[in-house]
């Protein structure tokens, strides 16, 4: 079996496989790290906490415990995180439970705790290859850019498109927004936005093109009329009255 290794921002998409039914696996398990197990939960309701590990993160505050509470962390080798929750409020903090657990089907290390935080699963949980490409083949709201570039450059060397032509043809498919200067007043803040109202193309220009710079479009060329959006790779041509400017 071929293994995709998740990585520490993949917290949301191993759920979601999760909740798909794909099996999900971590390696370094058991009381010498020799045991392969599976993901069962992330819900810290099915959490197990080792009572050594308690005892020591918690020793001052078990001291302030009611006699039988103290008694049952004593003879129990494990407990619950509603049980442990209600003993110990600070329980989620100390445990980074707010950060997402994952609970496996085996112990982990030399203890009875069946989790794990999410940060110390990394390098280690893992799903079948083959299950993640046909999962986010069908998910694509978690492929990522990388992914998707990846794509992109292997649809392009199978088809022997080189990154010129595809440029040129980018290009030359951009439309092309027109604005006319009754717009800009109308629709890019009037007379309030651009001043005083001017009534030559060069003083409406010069007002558009301080307009423009003002929020944030260095590109924009007053003298040519021209805006070119890099973001978007669209370009934008003010027009005086529907007359192109010279």
């Amino acid at each position: 079996m071929s293994r995709h290794y998740f990585k520490i921002n993949d917290f949301e998409l191993v759920k979601a496989m999760f909740d798909y039914n794909y099996t999900i696996y971590a390696k370094g398990l058991g009381p010498f790290g020799e045991t392969t197990g599976e993901v069962t939960s992330f819900d810290p309701d099915d959490a197990e906490f080792d009572t050594d590990f308690i005892r020591d993160q918690f020793g001052d505050e078990i001291q302030k415990l009611s006699k039988d509470d103290q008694e049952f962390i004593e003879d129990a080798y494990s407990l619950s995180y509603s049980n442990a929750k209600s003993m110990f409020p600070t329980l989620d903090s100390e445990y980074d439970i707010d950060n997402g657990i994952v609970v496996f089907n085996t112990e982990v290390s030399q203890s009875c705790q069946n989790f794990l935080q999410w940060d110390r699963c990394i390098d280690d949980i893992y799903c079948d290859e083959d299950d993640y490409n046909e999962f986010l083949e069908d998910h694509k709201e978690f492929q990522t850019l990388e992914r998707q570039v990846e794509h992109l450059k292997k649809y392009m060397n199978e088809h022997n498109i080189s990154l010129e032509v595809l440029q040129q043809h980018i290009q030359a498919a951009q439309p092309k927004t027109y604005f006319f200067i009754d717009e800009i007043r109308d629709n890019l803040g009037d007379v309030e936005q651009l001043g005083e109202v001017r009534t030559t193309h060069d003083e409406i220009m010069q007002d558009f093109a301080k307009l423009m710079k003002d929020r944030g479009f260095a590109d924009w060329d007053g003298l040519k009329g021209c805006y070119f959006d890099p973001e978007h790779d669209t370009e934008y041509v003010v027009r005086e009255l529907k007359v192109p400017l010279s």
